[in-house]
This record gives structure tokens, C-alpha cells and sequence, in this order.
């Protein structure tokens, strides 16, 4: 498999590593494996980080800097607060599990 990331300004930020490598770790167990040595780097790093890794980053250090932290706040309280699994299909979100 690889990560493809969104960039901001040209970069990968902290909070979209975290999320495509718990993806991409949630995809192992089916047999997937990082594709390129970018990838592995990516999943290495963030796979089994904290949900607040990404507090580092410039992305929260901007939120910080102005006056936006109830906005970190609200992310790292919202991790994995969904009971279900939904899809998009034909246009219509509806849930699978």
C-alpha cells in the first residue's frame, strides 16, 4: 500500500500522518503492506502514536498562536468516537457495521 496525504503549503502534516497511518495499520492484518520506504517511515511513526502526536506540529502551534485551541481540544477528544462504519455509495452515505 502507499499513503497518499493532502499537503498544506507543501507539506505532510502531523495530524494527516497520524490518520493515514492508522489506516494503513488497520489494513495490515488483511495482508497489506507499505508499498515504498516513505510509507513505512509514515506507519513506523505514527501507527501506534498517541491521538495527541500531532500537538507538535505547525498546524496546532497556528491553532495555538491564534487563540484556536478549543479546536485541538475538540479533535483529540473525538478520536474513535464513532460506533459505526459508513460509506459512501452512489452518491449516499449510509452505514455498513
Amino acid at each position: 500500500m502507499r499513503i497518499l496525504g493532502a499537503d498544506s503549503r507543501g507539506e505532510f502534516r502531523e495530524e494527516d500522518q497520524l490518520c493515514a497511518a492508522r489506516i494503513a495499520r488497520g489494513l495490515a492484518p488483511a495482508g497489506y503492506r507499505p508499498a515504498d520506504a516513505a510509507t513505512e517511515e509514515v506507519v513506523q511513526r505514527f501507527g501506534l502514536a498517541p491521538d495527541d502526536a500531532f500537538m507538535s506540529g505547525k498546524s496546532a502551534e497556528y491553532l495555538r498562536d491564534t487563540g484556536q485551541s478549543a479546536d485541538l481540544d475538540f479533535v483529540v477528544g473525538h478520536i474513535d468516537d464513532l460506533d459505526r462504519v459508513f460509506v459512501l455509495d452512489a452518491g449516499e452515505v449510509r452505514a455498513i457495521a
